[in-house]
């Protein structure tokens, strides 16, 4: 017989309670959001509307979560313009994997989601399976980046791929966004089936003139991920980011991910110079910090298994065969070997 499922939002210390014990049976204590483990915390993330929490509860017994997430909410700086959430923490117990928890549980959040003043919803839907990816274009996301390895200790010891799907819950207002020119089929083509209103232009020669580049740098050690976030693109954007990026993978960072604005040129400018150091494509995430970002990656795994990188639409096909020619080609660089000798 079906259990009695109800989805409702956590509350209390006791609906935490119950999470926490949820996220012990599934992982141990393997989980990477150690305060997941810890109620109190887990409240006050959940009072503070930094995470808001969806349970899948039979009776008082929690059997599944998904969160609604401020971008990079445990960083010193929250980079959110007007506000995306990312989808994420999606934890299923076995026990009730037929019974199509994890869509009621998607859907609840999107109900919610509309309620609020909220841009878009970001999901992060991992590559070894296909459910979540389903759940997410079925709400109408549209894929908009693939990083590869991104989860260094994946399920199975083995680097974990991410694709990222971007549901807007607004329109937004007119943008004007530079292509960097290698990719741009990659990009009009998301762009289209975003239906986002944008102005597509190229790169002009870079200006020698302008307040200096300004970024944020987040890298967690446990996990092996590194974010560089540039705040404010300047004549030096190139140079004052691949400082950072040798930085994070000499320092033994397993995949470091470039967010650059793309209401510049410099950007599109730049995009030419990472790629010879050891960067490649990953896509945009539309409205992450204000305006859309590109997004570049660095992998520093020689080998992936690609057969484990699965997507269902050709939209996601696209950016899978592009995403990784890009990274194919990195792996035959010689510059990347430096960030080693680096550490």
């Amino acid at each position: 017989m079906a259990p009695n499922i109800r989805v409702q939002l956590l509350e209390n210390r006791t609906q935490a309670e119950a999470l926490s014990k949820l996220v012990y049976e599934k992982t141990g204590l393997t989980h990477h959001r150690a305060w997941l483990y810890k109620p109190d915390e887990v409240l006050a993330q959940n009072r503070a509307g930094t995470v808001r929490s969806f349970l899948a509860m039979v009776g008082p017994r929690c059997v599944g979560h998904v969160a609604a997430i401020a971008p990079h909410f445990d960083e010193a700086e929250t980079l959110v313009g007007k506000a995306n959430r990312v989808v994420g923490l999606d934890i299923v117990h076995p026990e009730v994997k037929s019974h199509g928890v994890r869509q009621q549980l998607m859907t609840a959040l999107y109900g919610w989601a509309t309620t609020q003043d909220l841009a878009g919803l970001v999901f992060r839907c991992p590559t070894d399976t296909v459910e979540v990816q389903r759940l997410a274009r079925a709400l109408g996301a549209v894929p908009t980046a693939l990083l590869l390895g991104s989860v260094p200790q994946g399920r199975d010891g083995r680097p974990l791929s991410v694709l990222c799907s971007y549901l807007a819950l607004q329109d937004s207002p007119e943008q004007t966004v530079f292509l960097p020119r290698p990719d741009q089929d990659v990009y009009e083509t998301i762009y289209d089936h975003l239906a986002e209103r944008r102005t597509f232009a190229t790169a002009a020669s870079r200006p020698r003139l302008g307040a200096a580049t300004d970024v944020r740098v987040h890298f967690d050690p446990a996990r092996q991920v590194g974010r560089i976030h540039v705040m404010r693109a300047g004549p030096d954007l190139a140079d004052r980011v691949l400082e950072r990026f040798r930085w994070l993978m000499g320092g033994q960072i397993r995949h470091v991910t470039v967010h650059s604005p793309m209401d510049t040129a410099l950007t599109a400018d730049a995009a030419m110079e990472w790629k010879g150091h050891g960067m490649s494509l990953a896509g945009i995430l539309p409205g992450h910090t204000g305006g859309d970002v590109a997004v570049f990656q660095g992998v520093a795994e020689a080998h992936l298994d690609l057969d484990s990188v699965r997507v269902v639409d050709p939209v996601s096909a696209l950016l899978r065969e592009r995403v990784v020619q890009d990274w194919q080609r990195t792996r035959d660089l010689v510059l990347p070997r430096r960030w080693l000798a680096a550490g």
